[in-house]
């Protein structure tokens, strides 16, 4: 009888022992999505490694003061260069995860290795995409907490068996603000309003620059900083070129052709256009991000966050500028990455039985019945901002289905870090 073939296994065994696995665990660049998929907030807060699990950190705010003036012998005067707000204690989380491969899977990945495949299709690359696979859901629970700390101030973190903790971020007074227009909010499905607009009302249309963006702007001008990035979903970026005064604005242009004609545009809003239009006020384009991850029941985007109700907002945040750069090293391309807007950082650290920080693939290859490859992944981590001041958050209510649902929803208390358990527990009616 001939002996099983096992070179699935000592390929396995092989990768293992290179170091492959925990290449993958540990790529920096994998942080950032993909072209097709991006996921934009470790511009903002990327992954970096700690060496303590539980540490207390600085909220801080750089300023550069101006030299003084001094008599011509007077000692040189000390002046500080930074400004230490205070202190907060940093207790990082552990996620984990884990996979192997199905019978058809190692199925495949037999044949592959006894045809010799090659490229895409090889035993090699179908197991590095095991493992990469398995990672990346731990690079989406990252970008989930960026924008659940960025959003409501709090990370969830969720388990098997019901558990549930919150970790509770700082949040500056006056930078979380609900959009509203004359106390109706976003209106209803059969009479928008606010960021909603869709018919200008003369004096009385809603301006999203004027009345939203621009004071945002002052706010933040106002604790020192200056708009960097304007990050909101497609369904408020659509909105926002569709309202009545950006369509009069982009229809308001005249082109001169050759023989100096004037003649008038009439076109509907692009989002190159919309942006012409925040430059002109001097703001920064709209940064539209859709991107999300499949649920149990569907798909969530990232700028949804779990402990937000599903039905009541969409949000808007806007990023100052901190004047903090980050370099990260891409060890497997060999070279550095410049992002030069940290507002923070994403606190990787070590997992239990380890002695040095980073995301760990523990794998094994199987002989027993059935065989297979069984993999987790495992890491310590938590969202950490230290420019909290320099966020907000602008709170877009979606359109009531009815007048009585906008009415309960005005009259509630309703805050823009609402958390999903706090509306629940207000038990207002459903609109039907």
């Amino acid at each position: 009888m001939p002996a099983p073939t096992t070179g699935w296994a000592e390929l396995h065994d092989s990768l293992q022992e290179t170091g492959e696995f925990q290449t993958i665990a540990g790529t920096q660049l994998m942080q950032f999505g993909t072209a097709q998929k991006p996921l934009i907030g470790a511009n903002w807060i990327p992954e970096t490694k700690v060496v303590m699990n539980t540490y207390k950190e600085k909220q801080i705010r750089y300023r550069v003061f101006p030299a003084l003036d001094s008599a011509r012998y007077s000692p040189a005067q000390m002046q500080p260069s930074g400004l230490l707000q205070g202190e907060f204690l940093v207790d990082l989380g552990y996620q984990n995860t884990a996979d192997q491969l199905t019978a058809n899977d190692l199925d495949a990945l037999r044949l592959a290795l006894e045809n010799d495949q090659v490229g895409a299709t090889s035993g090699e690359a179908r197991l590095i995409d095991f493992m990469s696979n398995m990672t990346y859901r731990l690079v989406l629970k990252n970008e989930m907490d960026r924008w659940e700390s960025l959003i409501m101030r709090r990370v969830t973190r969720r388990g098997t068996a019901g558990y549930s903790e919150d970790v509770e971020f700082y949040a500056e007074p006056g930078n979380q603000i609900i959009v509203n227009q004359d106390g109706d909010w976003s209106g209803t499905e059969a009479d928008p309003k606010g960021w909603y607009s869709k018919y200008d009302s003369g004096a009385e249309a809603f301006d999203p620059i004027t009345e939203v963006l621009l004071p945002a702007k002052d706010r933040l001008e106002d604790l020192g900083y200056r708009i960097d990035a304007i990050v909101m979903p497609r369904v408020l970026g659509n909105a926002f070129q569709r309202n009545p005064l950006v369509e009069r604005w982009s229809n308001s242009r005249v082109t001169v052709d050759i023989n100096a004609n004037l003649s008038g545009i009439s076109q509907r809003p692009t989002r190159q256009i919309a942006n012409d239009l925040l430059f002109a006020n001097d703001l920064p384009a709209i940064t539209v991000y859709n991107t999300g991850y499949a649920t149990e029941t569907g798909y969530r985007r990232f700028m949804t966050p779990v402990s937000a109700p599903n039905d009541l907002f969409d949000y808007i945040v806007i990023i100052a500028n901190v004047d903090r750069e980050s370099e990260l090293y891409i060890e497997e391309e060999d070279r550095s990455i410049l992002l030069d807007n940290v507002i923070g950082y994403h606190a990787i650290g070590t997992v239990p039985g380890m002695s040095s920080p980073g995301r760990r693939i523990f794998s094994e290859a199987q002989m027993q019945h059935p065989m297979g490859i069984y993999a987790e992944c495992i890491q310590a981590s938590l969202p950490v901002i230290q420019h909290p001041q320099g966020i907000m958050t602008l709170a877009v209510p979606k359109r009531a289905k009815s007048q009585d649902q906008l009415d309960a929803w005005k009259g509630s208390g309703i805050t823009p870090l609402i958390t999903k358990k706090e509306y629940k527990a207000l038990n207002l009616p459903v609109a039907a």
